[in-house]
């Protein structure tokens, strides 16, 4: 069996501590009273990838899913003894989200140059995600325009982020977009989403 994860993430940008605590608490209240998620902590683990204590899925989170017909991911389905439920990822520098095993795809924000096959643990992008993870930036030179940009100003595939907070579902269904872009609107910043198979 495998466990899917979806992350959705403030990137890395100049955020401050007091503003990322606002926004925790904005998105959390949200949830809670639209029913997505429970007020009460699982009594047992249920995001074990991070050996964190989470929030079951609430009794509305099926409408802010996509329905079975429209994804083959395996072992998501609310309501199963598959653990699955929402925890809050926080760093105080950053943290990473996404697939660091499976090779990316990268497009420069500047000029649109294309970098193929790219692995995380090969230099230079090695070196850029330990930066990012331990100081909450770093960049990238594109070997097209030799302009360093910021990391999270890349266009990653499949989706990936460097970031200070993340909420993070554990096996479930795959989010609908127009639940993302609400959380956005919610959080009044930039999110990320970004989902991963262990």
């Amino acid at each position: 069996m495998s466990d899917n994860y979806q992350a959705v993430v403030v990137p890395n940008t100049p955020v401050s501590r007091p503003r990322l605590v606002e926004i925790e608490q904005a998105v959390m209240t949200f949830l809670w009273d639209r029913g997505i998620v429970s007020r009460q902590r699982a009594t047992r683990r249920a995001f074990l990838f991070f050996g964190e204590k989470g929030y079951p899925p609430g009794p509305n989170a099926p409408r802010y899913v996509h329905t079975r017909a429209e994804w083959n991911w395996p072992d998501c389905r609310l309501g199963t003894t598959v653990p699955h439920g929402l925890n809050i990822r926080r760093r105080k520098n950053g943290s990473w989200f996404g697939d660091l095993n499976q090779a990316a795809v990268l497009r420069c924000p500047l000029c649109m140059a294309v970098q193929s096959d790219v692995h995380w643990w090969k230099s230079p992008f090695d070196l850029a995600l330990k930066q990012a993870c331990r100081i909450g930036s770093a960049v990238l030179v594109c070997p097209g325009c030799r302009t360093s940009t910021d990391f999270n100003e890349w266009e990653i595939t499949p989706p990936s982020a460097i970031g200070k907070l993340g909420f993070v579902f554990s096996n479930w269904p795959p989010l609908q977009n127009s639940f993302v872009r609400e959380l956005a609107t919610v959080a009044s910043s930039t999110l990320r989403h970004v989902q991963w198979l262990i």
